[in-house]
């Protein structure tokens, strides 16, 4: 990764004296050298043939490549039939099908390619691969304020494809006998705008509480009543746990369009305005799997019931951090006097980027931020407690004015013009050749100076990334490592393309990451996604139950893009601004 100022011999003896490893397996010279191939074959005229990508999808072992292969070729017109062949590939490979049946809805040939694989079909697999398409697409609907292809629609349909509708095609689904397809089925019926009432209400799914739970959540979009045996009956039935989703790690992030059935419960409590089982949701907070607890928290938020301050009070000090963000925000959207203390006792204990949740929680209670830190905050409510009374109009009015990131905390390092907060992140800066120059010299001296500017409890890592992509280290590194490493950040090789959403999601890697630090010079080109428009929504339904926050510098990248980075961080817990505002 490194060349130049820094003999190969001393670098060596440095990074091994402070503990740095090899790059992840995922950014070794090899696998760079085959996604430079692939990268190159986006040139010709023919472009990546579809039997090539097949050959990829079914025999590489990195899921990266075979995600990057799909993506080239959905730089192309290619026929929904070539995305069928890849979908029927991809089947057989767990480890990266859920993320090539999203890139596929966003090259907009999600239910065109359900349909064409539903045609003649009555098997199972066909039958669950359309499912899980129309799932994803319809999810991935609610996520497309962030920006759609202007020009020519390749692939869209009026319909879903040929002759049908997407409404068809789940009537068609909606009959099968499988619990997994019919779960996918409503949940895609739940997330979108489709009728199919008459399908749903014959369905009698008491055998199967995970599709009952997918049906309660249509029928509360739909504003449809829930009957109570419905909900006594998901609440009570026994799931499989899933170790997976009961700690901080990668796997919580997922492109995988189901969920636990509590998930589903939660939200359909929510849209359908449902008070009557609290207890279900307060017991949600003490579930083992995070994405109930996150799940139901955003749904107390949302139903704003007095009744709940206490247990997300009782929840807050041994939540995992994705739950902890929406027990914060939750708490201060329901204002109560008595959260203050516990808010106060939560940011004493924070170390890092979520002491802004806990001060958004307590600024949105007072109606204010004007501390600096946990002690100024104690000793104010310390002089205002006798006298503080919860005012509900001026909670609201200060989250409407205020987002999280708004609030001040002491930082812990500043990389351009962002303070840095979180203790656990990972810088991803544009090495592409377009850096050349002074653009990669001020990159360097900038980067060198943030990493030696960290203060523990910061931990950090490095991803540079152009068409290839690597890291500095297999972990973390601590704040005291900042010095060595800082040195070495000069002489960054250069490399063609600019892969901005793989490197993004392989900064992801690391559990215990919960920011991301990202300087780029421009637009996306090449990956499995390649486009602003799609990046953004992918971002945020791969981390929707781990919302990994974005910090965006754009380096001097044209007004166009630097738009859609301000909408990329505002999206995801961040800010955006660095040398264009500094310019300006």
């Amino acid at each position: 990764m490194m060349t130049g100022r820094v003999d190969r011999l001393v670098l060596g003896a440095v990074l091994f004296s402070i503990g740095i490893a090899a790059p992840l397996s995922g950014q070794t010279d090899a696998i760079n050298q085959r996604a430079e191939v692939l990268i190159k074959a986006r040139k010709k005229p023919a472009g990546l043939a579809t039997p090539r990508v097949v050959e990829r999808v079914l025999s590489e072992q990195e899921p990266s490549l075979a995600c990057l292969a799909v993506g080239i070729m959905t730089e192309s017109e290619r026929p929904t039939s070539d995305y069928v062949q890849v979908l029927m590939a991809a089947a057989t490979r767990p480890d990266c099908f859920h993320q090539i049946a999203t890139q596929v809805v966003l090259a907009n040939q999600g239910p065109a390619a359900a349909e064409l694989i539903l045609q003649g079909s009555r098997k199972k697999e066909h039958a669950l691969l359309a499912a899980n398409l129309l799932a994803i697409h319809s999810q991935l609907e609610m996520m497309t304020a962030a920006g759609k292809p202007k020009g020519k629609k390749r692939g869209k349909n009026k319909k879903s494809g040929q002759t049908g509708s997407t409404g068809e095609l789940l009537r068609q689904l909606l009959q099968s006998k499988d619990r997994e397809v019919l779960e996918l089925a409503l949940l895609a019926a739940a997330h979108g705008e489709i009728n199919v009432d008459t399908e749903v209400n014959e369905l009698e799914l008491r055998r199967w509480p995970a599709a009952q739970a997918a049906r309660l959540l249509y029928l509360a979009r739909r504003g449809k009543p829930l009957a109570e045996a419905d909900i006594e009956q998901v609440a009570t039935a026994r799931f499989k746990s899933d170790k997976r989703f009961q700690q901080v790690s990668p796997a919580l992030s997922t492109y995988a369009p189901t969920s636990h059935p509590l998930c589903y419960l939660a939200q359909a409590l929510a849209a359908a305005g449902n008070t009557s089982h609290m207890e279900r949701l307060h017991a949600g907070l003490e579930h083992p799997d995070i994405r109930v607890q996150s799940d139901s928290a955003l749904a107390i938020e949302t139903l704003g019931q007095p009744a709940s301050v206490g247990p997300l009070q009782q929840a807050l000090p041994g939540s995992a951090w994705p739950s902890r963000i929406r027990i914060c925000s939750a708490l201060g959207a329901i204002p109560d006097r008595s959260s203050v203390p516990v808010l106060l006792d939560q940011l004493e204990r924070e170390t890092g980027r979520f002491r802004l949740d806990c001060i958004y929680a307590l600024a949105s209670i007072v109606g204010q931020d004007e501390y600096t830190d946990p002690a100024g905050w104690r000793q104010a409510w310390q002089e205002m407690e006798s006298t503080f009374q919860v005012d509900p109009a001026r909670t609201a009015a200060f989250r409407k004015e205020h987002r999280v990131t708004d609030v001040y905390a002491r930082s812990l390092g500043s990389f351009y013009r962002h303070g840095i907060y979180s203790d656990r992140l990972v810088y991803v800066v544009d090495t592409s050749a377009s850096m050349k120059g002074e653009k990669i010299k001020d990159l360097e001296l900038n980067l060198a100076e943030s990493a030696a500017s960290l203060k523990d409890p910061a931990r950090f890592n490095i991803l540079t990334f152009g068409g290839a992509i690597q890291m500095i280290s297999n972990r973390l590194q601590a704040a005291t490592a900042g010095d060595a490493i800082s040195s070495m950040l000069y002489g960054l090789k250069l490399s063609y393309s600019t892969r901005t959403h793989d490197a993004i999601q392989m900064a992801t890697l690391f559990g215990e990451a919960d920011t991301i630090y990202f300087l780029s010079d421009g637009a996306p080109v090449s990956g499995a996604l390649g486009k602003w428009h799609t990046i953004i929504p992918a971002y945020q339904y791969f981390h929707r139950y781990r919302p990994i926050a974005l910090f965006m510098v754009p380096f001097k990248a044209g007004e166009k893009n630097a738009r859609m980075m301000k909408l990329f961080a505002e999206k995801n817990y961040g800010q955006s601004g660095g040398t264009d505002d500094a310019e300006e």
